[in-house]
């Protein structure tokens, strides 16, 4: 049977169980099996609705918007939230996605996918310092002046309605996911981006929604290593 040790140091030596540099590697979960299989692109495995990751960012935002639980599969982390059956990261695939690049590339396609979606653009340049750049609204007709009546760069989730809250926590768990998969750069500028917007366009995100994704941009990271 596989279990979890708790650890919040990914440069652990290895102990008989698995770490970064162990040579004795475990069968990770099957979840979490699936979620390596997912991303990856030679096998274009499926989320437990049966989507590949192809499928699903070839989406409308619409379907973005409005379908559920595929979104765990695309930015998992650590820890156990709201879906009872979504992937968990454990430090094994953490250190996978590292060594891999392809992964990486693959984890960037869908931060450039849903940064679209609201409303973002993005350009990701991986052999520069600063990686992902956050170049502001993809629909410049839209945005106007800051504060100018009928202005709505960001209508996804610059708002008070029951979606703008929830993809206000989408925007949380985007975070927390690349940090927990040690792309802290890259949450970093999604975190700010995202801060930036709210303060042009008056500060419409609730107070709520700001406390969870400077949380989930500061609050320490913790993995799992399983046995």
């Amino acid at each position: 049977m596989t279990t979890a040790h708790c650890s919040s140091d990914v440069t652990k030596p290895c102990d008989g169980g698995w770490a970064p540099n162990c040579t004795i590697r475990p069968v990770a979960p099957p979840k979490m099996k699936a979620w390596v299989d997912f991303y990856d692109p030679y096998i274009e495995g499926k989320d437990d609705q049966g989507r590949t990751l192809d499928f699903i960012l070839s989406q409308s935002d619409d379907w973005l918007q409005d379908t559920r639980f595929y979104y765990f599969w695309l930015f998992p982390v650590t820890a156990r939230q709201q879906a009872d059956d979504a992937p968990i990261l454990s430090v094994e695939a953490v250190d996978y996605v590292r060594e891999h690049r392809r992964f990486r590339e693959q984890i960037i396609n869908s931060v450039i996918r849903i940064m679209w979606f609201l409303g973002f653009r993005v350009l990701y340049k991986p052999d520069a310092a600063n990686k992902l750049e956050v170049l502001g609204p993809h629909n410049a007709s839209q945005a106007g002046q800051a504060g100018q009546a009928g202005s709505d760069p960001y209508p996804r989730w610059l708002g008070t309605s029951f979606d703008h809250r929830n993809n206000q926590q989408r925007v949380a768990r985007m975070i927390r996911s690349l940090r927990c998969l040690t792309m802290e750069d890259e949450a970093r500028a999604i975190y700010d981006s995202f801060n930036e917007a709210n303060d042009m366009y008056g500060n419409i995100v609730s107070d709520e929604a700001s406390e969870s994704w400077k949380l989930a941009m500061t609050r320490k990271v913790k993995y799992y290593y399983w046995m």
